[in-house]
C-alpha cells in the first residue's frame, strides 16, 4: 500500500525561501534605446479567416428558414379556414 504524506518528513519543510532582492539580476535599461526598440516592433496586418460556413450553403439555410416560416403561417391559416368552415356547417 502507498504510505500517507507526512508534512513533518517533507524535505522542503525546513527550507527558508530566498529573498527576491538576493536572486534578482540588476538590469539597466537606456530609456532612449527602449523607446527605439518599441518603435521598431510592429503588428502585422492580419486578414480575418473566412468562416467555416463560407461557401457551404448559407444561402440554402436562409431560404430554408424563410420557407419554414411561410409554411408555418400557411398551415395556421389553413387550420383556421377549416375550423371556420366546420363551424359554419354545424359540425
Amino acid at each position: 500500500m502507498e504510505t500517507h504524506w507526512n508534512p513533518a518528513t517533507f524535505p522542503l519543510g525546513g527550507a527558508t525561501p530566498a529573498l527576491i532582492e538576493q536572486t534578482a539580476l540588476e538590469i539597466s535599461v537606456d530609456p532612449a534605446e527602449q523607446t527605439e526598440a518599441n518603435e521598431r516592433v510592429s503588428v502585422p496586418e492580419v486578414s480575418p479567416m473566412p468562416g467555416w460556413w463560407d461557401g457551404s450553403g448559407i444561402e440554402i439555410a436562409r431560404a430554408t428558414r424563410s420557407w419554414i416560416q411561410y409554411g408555418t403561417v400557411a398551415f395556421a391559416v389553413i387550420c383556421i379556414v377549416i375550423g371556420a368552415v366546420e363551424a359554419l356547417l354545424g359540425r
